[in-house]
């Protein structure tokens, strides 16, 4: 390996933890506004946030924003699966009833409690 394709490597490597960085910095920021709004929201958001992480690998709109959000260069992300195996599809089904449990519970604390019954605000 020659001079220019090792400063070549470090470039990369150095994307990519910044990537890393503006990918935790994202969910901090999202997490933290929407727990400022109140539990509910923050349930919602979450879920939302969750659903895109997960979801990624297999699906490629979700993919899509998660490549435009984090600034991941999509030939780094391992994403291309052809098929899905027995034990990931059941991964794959808790998953997405985690997602769907706090969107339910999101909205149903909004709808029973209001906006000003769920947060410290009012």
């Amino acid at each position: 390996m020659n001079n220019s394709e090792q400063k070549l490597d470090n470039l990369q490597k150095a994307d990519i933890s910044k990537s890393l960085l503006r990918l935790m910095g994202i969910i901090i920021l999202l997490d933290a506004s929407a727990l400022a709004a109140g539990i509910s929201f923050f349930m919602i958001i979450h879920g939302a946030l969750l659903g895109i992480r997960w979801s990624a690998p297999y699906w490629k709109f979700t993919r899509n924003i998660f490549v435009k959000a984090t600034g991941f260069p999509e030939k780094n992300i391992l994403l291309n699966k052809n098929q899905i195996t027995s034990r990931q599809g059941i991964n794959l089904l808790f998953k997405a009833v985690t997602v769907v449990l706090f969107f339910i519970l999101g909205v149903w604390l909004l709808i029973r409690n209001g906006f000003c019954g769920q947060n410290l605000m009012c």
